[in-house]
């Protein structure tokens, strides 16, 4: 975010020069406290630039599946991934990219900023509907993914019943949707829990670029 001008005041001899300052904002301190430095952020401009020709560019969904399924990315969660991951309409930009593949490093800590912007990204991931509010079948598919992660195998009725009993926590009724302030909180306070093991690749993927 843009900081404020900061003047001094006094006689105008004395005035000194204004100065802008910038705070890092939550993407780039997330970036910076996992060791997403100069060398890998490098790494990952380069591959950006040879996939869409420019630095500036914009990586369509298919180039972005047939990147991610490099990295071990199963095909069938590229195009929720992309949609979870674009800040605009036109495409996956390089810092897009930059934070996306920081979140889904197996390597990146589910805690404090790391876990806030990764949770807005599975959030949006499984609000496959766009309507800003999980429903109980998009909740239902997180955790049935948690509980395949956790080698847990669940009929559908047992599926059913586990998904109803974790929602409760949320203290909302099926009809109203989960909103992704009430997800973050909820997470942040541990009274739902799985979500570190979501949107994981197999391995760091600046290994692989």
């Amino acid at each position: 975010e843009g900081g404020k001008e900061v003047r001094r005041k006094g006689n105008k001899k004395a005035r000194q020069p204004s100065t802008l300052t910038r705070e890092p904002s939550m993407e780039e301190q997330m970036l910076e406290q996992t060791g997403y430095g100069p060398k890998v952020l490098e790494q990952i401009d380069r591959e950006f630039v040879e996939r869409c020709g420019s630095i500036d560019g914009q990586m369509n969904e298919a180039t972005f599946t047939s990147l991610m399924v490099h990295l071990g990315l199963p095909e069938h969660h590229c195009g929720q991934c992309y949609r979870a991951l674009a800040t605009s309409p036109h495409g996956l930009s390089l810092k897009d990219l930059q934070v996306g593949l920081c979140a889904l490093d197996p390597h990146t800590p589910h805690g404090e900023i790391a876990a806030q912007i990764r949770c807005q990204i599975i959030f949006q991931f499984y609000n496959t509907s766009e309507s800003g509010r999980l429903g109980f079948s998009e909740f239902k598919v997180m955790v049935k993914d948690i509980n395949e992660l956790k080698k847990r195998s669940l009929s559908s009725e047992q599926l059913e019943e586990d998904a109803r009993e974790k929602w409760k926590v949320f203290g909302i009724s099926e009809e109203e949707g989960i909103t992704l302030a009430s997800f973050l909180m909820n997470v942040g306070q541990l009274k739902f829990r799985g979500t570190s093991l979501l949107l994981r690749l197999p391995h760091s993927p600046v290994k692989h670029l």
